[in-house]
């Protein structure tokens, strides 16, 4: 078995325990006996395998607890909270998955849509490379502001996927400076022979921790510190943000007879201002009041531009 199969056959084993429960290594096994990744038809898997998977699936690369309830002789995942938490292995899960349907619907491909391919692939290894290596690489850059490509080194700290996109927190070793960069955006990249050193105190979730997306800018005139902030959001908006949360400090304060109320603890960055605009009517800001004139202020420029 390939070194592929074989990291699919783990997150087959997580994915399961995860969409049906604890099971028995029977149930396991009839599963895998079905699984389109038995490519071999396998009537089972070998109890060595089972258990050698069982102890590098609660590894340093995936941190999954599966255990053993001796009462009932079934699998479950021990540490369950943390895994649902874990959004890296969520991605891989995910990725995983429609992958697998993909492959599984061949048959009525014609009638399933697939968003386009993230954008930024091209350069991803060579990033991943230099944050591995601790190495400077050289760019050459051109955002959507600049007239001109540039030309500048910078220091990667760490890698985030946002609607489609790859984006790189880089040092600038320009500005000395801490700056995003879009991997689409990158025309040409050359790792360089210069080593550098990430912080030890630097945590990249803790850096985003505070942010909607991937702007971790306030917009001008807001506080750069995060703030409470409550919005307003009718029955059918408030549905949508209970099963799929804006952000991960979002908490509903009050059910009202025509929606929910809910709270956040965050940066106002232009990202989470653009997330609020696409919603129109169906939420309001209640807090702070510096918010709520912005986008009563946005609601007036719109009107005004159909006068």
């Amino acid at each position: 078995m390939t070194p592929t199969n074989t990291y699919k056959r783990y997150l087959w084993l997580i994915n399961l325990l995860l969409e049906r429960g604890a099971l028995t290594k029977e149930q396991i096994d009839d599963a895998w006996a079905q699984s389109i990744l038995n490519d071999s038809h396998e009537p089972d898997i070998p109890r060595r395998t089972f258990m050698r998977m069982k102890e590098t699936i609660g590894g340093d690369m995936f941190h999954v607890d599966i255990e053993c309830r001796r009462s009932t002789n079934q699998y479950y995942i021990a540490n369950l909270q943390e895994v649902l938490k874990d959004s890296r292995l969520q991605w891989q899960l995910n990725a995983f998955y429609a992958t697998q349907f993909v492959q599984d619907s061949e048959d009525i491909k014609d009638k399933i849509l697939i968003e386009t391919a993230p954008i930024g692939n091209q350069h991803l290894q060579s990033v991943v490379k230099a944050l591995r290596e601790q190495k400077r690489i050289n760019i050459t850059y051109q955002n959507y502001w600049m007239r001109e490509p540039r030309q500048f080194d910078i220091e990667p700290y760490c890698l985030r996927f946002f609607r489609g996109r790859w984006y790189m927190l880089a040092k600038s070793c320009i500005y000395n400076e801490l700056r995003l960069y879009a991997l689409d955006r990158i025309l040409q990249l050359q790792m360089l022979d210069a080593p550098y050193k990430i912080p030890k105190d630097f945590s990249a979730e803790e850096y985003f921790s505070h942010y909607f997306g991937i702007m971790a800018k306030p917009l001008e005139g807001m506080p750069d510190k995060p703030q409470i902030i409550r919005l307003w959001a009718n029955s059918f908006r408030a549905s949508y943000l209970r099963s799929l949360p804006l952000h991960r400090s979002q908490k509903e304060v009050e059910t009202t007879t025509d929606g929910a109320i809910f709270e956040y603890f965050l940066v106002p960055t232009i990202d989470f201002i653009q997330e609020l605009r696409t919603y129109a009517t169906e939420v309001r800001i209640i807090q702070p009041s510096a918010l709520a004139e912005l986008m009563r202020y946005d609601a007036k420029t719109v009107v005004s531009m159909y006068d």
